[in-house]
């Protein structure tokens, strides 16, 4: 039996501590104190933040850890490099970690790689962002630089929104300064995968989108997205060099690239499993068990990944458009066929928010088939069957 620290105890991190534990080793939880799902299912809890990178330190040292880890969220990632080094763990370095969390210095060293990427300014004001603006051209991206989840995030296309939008981004951030990033108006995707000591395991797939809006907010995805033997080739490459310049090493990722003209353009990546039920479509696409990957990659286990990549695999949130309590929920849920899962993070009785960004969920639902288009279809058919009113 391992120790295992997970950072973390909300609905992202819950499949994490069910499959340490399923492991057989003890699952510690850290986090601030909260009505987070976590903590009952772990062997030991701590309320510490995840972002206090000495009072995690502390516990990891007195429970003398053999690995630390998290998923779907990037407040943790700092403090887990910084822990790995000082303890020589398996994981990022504290160097790859303030890299991949803050969007300025990712893509400083993105452009500094040779890494196709946006055009980006960092700025401080609202003046600053106006002569940014005139200069790129519209539209662009404002964005913070320290959120995940598409919060701080504002695509302006006039120059009358630029006010609003810096001051969304600013309120968004513990930064005195947010990026400005030329648009790039392409096709969308997500990459998911693993970097290992010279190895890359790479999977494309297709997000389904939600605009808040602000700016679209992914809120499922779509195994496989089927590229060309020349796109795959050249987003491959750009994976490679974004993790050398980052200094990326046995991890696994999440990016968001944009692909125009045939060509790759790596927006952002982070050292961690994407959210939005990302790794259970990745284990049902690909055979395997996906959470358990993280947990033996954590371990300094070797990792090797051969796809089976028959089944294709989607996953969308369930989310409510009105904040307000739930008064029902229905689902017909044993009569689908392809349906993987339907879950609930709220209850009959609880209160909820509209939906604007990815921890406004309410639930997911994951189903499989044999294309793509019969996965689409039996999404189709479970969302007609599962009902849920919000008064």
């Amino acid at each position: 039996m391992k120790k295992i620290l997970i950072l973390g105890a909300g609905i992202y991190q819950v499949p994490l501590i069910k499959k340490v534990k399923d492991l057989g080793h003890y699952a510690i939880v850290s986090s601030i104190p909260g009505n987070y799902p976590g903590f009952a299912l772990a062997d030991k809890v701590y309320y510490e933040s995840t972002v206090d990178k000495e009072a995690i330190l502390r516990v990891a040292r007195t429970e003398n850890i053999d690995a630390i880890l998290t998923t779907g969220t990037d407040v943790a990632i700092k403090t887990i490099g910084y822990v790995c080094d000082e303890l020589h763990l398996a994981g990022i370095t504290k160097s790859c970690a303030e890299k991949v969390t803050n969007k300025a210095l990712m893509k400083r060293c993105m452009v500094d790689g040779k890494v196709r990427t946006a055009s980006f300014e960092k700025v401080h004001s609202v003046d600053e962002a106006v002569a940014v603006c005139e200069r790129m051209e519209f539209p662009v991206m404002f964005k913070c630089v320290d959120k995940s989840g598409s919060r701080g995030i504002f695509k302006v296309t006039d120059k009358k929104d630029i006010k609003n939008a810096f001051l969304y981004a600013k309120e968004n951030t513990q930064k005195p300064y947010i990026i400005i990033e030329k648009f790039i108006d392409g096709y969308e995707i997500g990459v998911d995968g693993y970097i290992g000591d010279g190895d890359y395991y790479i999977v494309p797939h297709d997000k389904i989108v939600y605009n808040n809006g602000a700016t679209n907010v992914p809120i499922g995805h779509i195994f496989p997205y089927l590229c060309n033997s020349i796109e795959k080739k050249d987003l491959k490459l750009q994976i490679i060099k974004a993790a050398n310049a980052l200094g990326m090493k046995n991890t696994f990722f999440n990016a968001d690239i944009m692909i125009k003209d045939g060509k790759s353009y790596i927006i952002e990546i982070g050292a961690r499993a994407g959210g939005t039920c990302i790794p259970e479509l990745m284990s049902i696409h690909l055979g395997v068990d996906y959470y358990g990957l993280m947990v033996a990659n954590a371990l300094g286990e070797k990792i090797v990944l051969k796809a089976n990549d028959d089944v294709a695999a989607v996953g969308e949130l369930l989310l409510s458009q009105v904040s307000g309590k739930i008064e029902s929920i229905y689902s017909g849920e044993d009569k689908l066929g392809g349906l993987c899962q339907i879950s609930m993070d709220y209850q009959v009785g609880d209160e909820i928010k509209a939906f604007r960004v990815g921890p406004d969920r309410i639930g997911q639902i994951i189903v499989k088939g044999n294309t793509v288009d019969d996965a689409l279809n039996n999404l189709s058919e479970a969302k007609k069957q599962f009902k849920i009113i919000v008064k």
